[in-house]
């Protein structure tokens, strides 16, 4: 029987741009089944039109090769080198090419102690802070409904008089590291606690006076699905006026509630009220168990945090500060909520990490563009506090938030804001690679398939000027409320010091 004239013997070559083809129509058949997972619409039609429109390339390809088309001459050298060509392109999106500079570091502590008050939206704090004593944690819907069923948890407690033998630092830190993990800690970080990263007062003006050496940091992400601009977030301006027998229907104390709500987007409500639960959860559970070793711990945790607790988490290595204000990480993007434990359990630190994220953010400005007040600055950073850091105006985003709490302009603009699909985890280890190419490709994709479009859901009519006080800059967007996904939650991590 006849060899097929397309699989007979042929120049290297035309193997090889056969088989490139079918990479890249695999590449493409992947992404097609990632989009539609994800129900993304734009990205779906656009990656289905690519899809087709390559498979229509490769069919004339392999046509061409059935009747030697690129037998001989310029048709020949063509496929060739442009096979060779692409190849090389490919491996350079891989390579890095920029080496962080000593302006590169991560930004550290600041030079000097800041008022817990001096952050934006300190008075909502301060409101709600009146309501319980300073050391009760409450770890229900009740939190932000600032309603009467409380579970209340203490950050601080007595220790006990029977003090751990530590013989082993390292094999200590590894046991905690698990321990956090089993209470519900993605990733965990720990550091040394400089005083310049406690503040000098709490929300209340009541001064601070902690000690301990150490601060481990555990952080969690906010899903996908809640990190959208029309998903529900907590906001006590809103849920402070549910009816009575819809919180208690999030609280899991009631089977039914007449409250005009689908119960699709109840089941939202209730997974954004548990996800900003559980870091304060986790926080105050280890911090009992160190105490139990026989070392003072204390939970730090949203309105009740002592410390800035994003500078603590890149000092501990679990990420960069992005341009947006928010602590970008490797495995949750701009995503993730963290909590911390202050000790003086003897611990060993994690370095600060060097992730190429920060690299990333000075090639994308979408963050900024999609900002409806435009709060989140463009160009590079500047030297804040003794941090190089982008300074954002977070009286601005503070005040535009207080009429849109849905804004998630700060998150859903990052193109490392994606659900967990191996392709995008593909895209974000190129983002990493400090490749000025590779980022500003990522850009344009991200754009082309409509990811991070905020136009739809955000509009500045009721953006207010800047407040006079502010003198039109803020102290930062995630210290606002600290929530990871967005400045715009009540209960999250302060200080993007």
């Amino acid at each position: 029987m006849p060899t097929p004239r397309l699989f007979r013997r042929r120049p290297w070559h035309e193997w090889y741009a056969m088989l490139l083809g079918l990479l890249g129509l695999a590449v493409l058949f992947v992404f097609l089944a990632t989009t539609f997972a994800e129900k993304h619409r734009q990205a779906f039609l656009t990656t289905s039109w690519f899809f087709v429109a390559s498979l229509g390339l490769y069919g004339l390809f392999l046509w061409g090769l059935r009747r030697d088309a690129f037998g001989g001459g310029t048709p020949r050298a063509v496929l060739k080198w442009g096979s060779l060509g692409l190849t090389a392109f490919v491996l350079f999106l891989f390579v890095p090419f920029r080496w962080p500079s000593a302006a590169d570091e991560p930004t550290g502590a600041p030079n000097a102690r800041l008022d817990a008050r001096d952050q934006a939206g300190s008075s909502l704090y301060a409101k709600a802070e009146g309501i319980l004593p300073g050391d009760e944690i409450t770890l229900t819907i009740f939190d932000i409904c600032l309603g009467g069923i409380q579970n209340k948890a203490r950050r601080d407690g007595p220790v006990s008089p029977d003090k751990l033998d530590i013989k082993d630092a390292a094999a200590l830190t590894g046991y905690i590291k698990e321990q956090a993990r089993a209470l519900g800690a993605g990733i965990v970080g720990i550091c040394e606690l400089q005083q310049a990263h406690v503040f000098t007062s709490d929300h209340q003006g009541t001064p601070i006076d902690l000690r301990h050496k150490y601060a481990i940091v555990v952080g969690t992400d906010l899903p996908y699905n809640l990190a959208l601009p029309t998903a529900p977030l907590p906001w006590a301006e809103y849920y402070s006026a549910l009816p009575e027998e819809l919180a208690a229907l999030l609280a899991d104390k009631l089977p039914k509630s007449g409250a005009p709500i689908s119960l699709e987007e109840l089941e939202k409500l209730k997974n954004t009220m548990r996800f900003f639960s559980e870091g304060g959860r986790t926080a105050v559970e280890l911090a009992r168990l160190i105490r139990s070793f026989g070392f003072a711990a204390r939970a730090h945790y949203s309105r009740w945090s002592e410390v800035q607790i994003i500078p603590l988490a890149e000092a501990a290595g679990l990420g960069e500060l992005g341009r947006n204000g928010l602590l970008l990480t490797k495995e949750y993007g701009p995503r993730g909520s963290f909590a911390v434990i202050t000790t003086d359990l003897p611990l060993l630190t994690d370095p600060p990490a060097r992730l190429g994220l920060r690299e990333f953010c000075e090639d994308c400005a979408k963050c900024a563009v999609a900002c409806p007040v435009q709060a989140i600055p463009l160009g590079g950073r500047k030297l804040e506090r003794g941090v190089r850091k982008w300074v954002a105006d977070g009286e601005r985003c503070y005040d535009y938030l207080l009429s849109n709490p849905k804004c998630m302009a700060c998150l859903g603009s990052c193109p490392f804001n994606k659900p967990d699909y191996l392709l995008h985890r593909v895209a974000t280890y190129m983002g990493t690679r400090r490749n000025v190419v590779t980022n500003r490709l990522l850009v344009w994709v991200d754009d082309v398939l409509g990811y991070g479009d905020m136009t739809p859901f955000l509009t500045a009519e009721a953006a207010p000027e800047p407040s006079a006080a502010s003198g039109g800059r803020g102290t930062g967007v995630q210290e606002l409320r600290g929530a990871p996904a967005s400045a715009s939650t009540p209960d999250a991590q302060q200080g993007a010091e």
